[in-house]
């Protein structure tokens, strides 16, 4: 074997052993995520228990309804999730403010609920999904009460 064919296949396994390595080289790194090796952290680390904001009624008898995200604020979900996030953001002006507003569109509703709360619950993910939605810890951050739908009478339940 000449000196050039030597040196074609000196190259030729260098090259073949510091992509292997290049590719390799992820595994070493376990708490960062690296293509084209993922362990997909966004799932695999432990997330710890979310805290969430939601908007529900209150009924008469003081039972919990959830409202549909299209009263709260809008059809999209996560639309509404930010517009929740954004007004605890904001403080209890902008609470009030929402509160107020999903009100005025329960009133008008088929539901007789006599308010609309907005409240911050800490959840346990795997409780969650494994013994349904019941949260750690849950706090009422405003309330306001639904006005009397036009036409009702005074002494009618609310």
């Amino acid at each position: 074997m000449g000196a050039r064919e030597r040196w074609e296949v000196l190259t030729g396994v260098s090259v073949g052993l510091g992509l292997t390595l290049a590719v390799l080289s992820p595994l070493t790194a376990m708490d960062e995520d690296s293509f084209p090796i993922s362990s997909y952290p966004m799932f695999a680390r432990p997330r710890g228990q979310p805290t969430l904001y939601a908007v529900v009624g209150r009924a008469a008898d003081g039972s919990e309804v959830r409202l549909p995200a299209s009263v709260v604020a809008s059809s999209e979900p996560l639309q509404t999730k930010v517009l929740i996030q954004r007004s605890v953001e904001q403080g209890p002006d902008a609470m009030l403010a929402l509160c107020r507003s999903v009100a005025e569109r329960v009133a008008e509703g088929p539901e007789r609920l006599r308010s609309v709360e907005i409240v911050r619950r800490r959840y346990d993910p795997i409780e969650y999904f494994t013994r349904g939605p019941v949260p750690l810890e849950q706090e009422r951050l405003s309330s306001c009460r639904v006005p009397r739908r036009r036409g009702a009478h005074a002494k009618g339940p609310r």
